[in-house]
């Protein structure tokens, strides 16, 4: 299909992260823009666009390729079923009488969330939750290369916690929902540091 579409003026405004016990690493990025034409020649391959290859790089996993979970820089003492991080920009449309598209587009509010179904084997995560306790929360995801980047959000706090079993047979497991904040040691609500290898 000779075809395609040009998308001018995009912002990324939502963005998720999941982590599932034997499952591959996903998540996906949300952008908001101006305007949209088409065409039907490539806008690749000249003037100062270069087309890069595929790349070779191997699928992450949740498996082999995450390491250790730190909370407040120690390892958890419970093992986790899944993980996710959630980002909202709060990017809005500003639309104009006269204009078919956003005249721009405004800005908001970061918000950064979470959660993560945790086994239930001790207290130890339910206290933080019991007690208000501002924590941090750290983990590293990498490929066989040592290809590597670590999440960090350095300033959370627990939403909610409920314990639940679902019934017979069932692992009694912790539903914790979480919400950061601006660390103000860091000035930041989430790091994420690349290391190439």
């Amino acid at each position: 299909i000779g075809y395609g579409f040009i998308q001018n003026g995009m912002m990324p405004n939502s963005f998720t992260l999941d982590l599932a016990a034997g499952a591959i690493m996903t998540g996906d990025v949300e952008f908001m823009g101006k305007a949209t034409t088409t065409l039907n020649a490539t806008q690749l391959g000249g003037g100062s666009y270069t087309p890069l290859g595929a790349v070779t790089n191997e699928v992450l996993n949740a498996t082999s390729d995450v390491g250790a979970l730190l909370m407040s820089g120690s390892p958890l003492s419970t093992a986790i079923k899944s993980i996710k991080l959630d980002g909202k920009g709060g990017l809005r449309n500003q639309n104009a009488v006269s204009s078919k598209f956003p005249v721009g587009i405004g800005t908001g509010q970061m918000v950064i969330s979470g959660s993560a179904q945790v086994y239930f084997a001790d207290l130890a995560t339910f206290n933080i939750f019991l007690n208000h306790t501002t924590v941090s929360l750290g983990w590293d995801v990498f490929d066989s290369r040592l290809n590597t980047y670590y999440f960090s959000i350095p300033h959370l706090v627990f939403a909610t916690d409920p314990i639940s079993v679902s019934g017979l047979d069932a692992d009694v497991m912790e539903d914790i929902t979480w919400d950061a904040y601006r660390d103000p040691v860091t000035d930041c609500q989430i790091q994420i540091d690349r290391f190439s290898s």
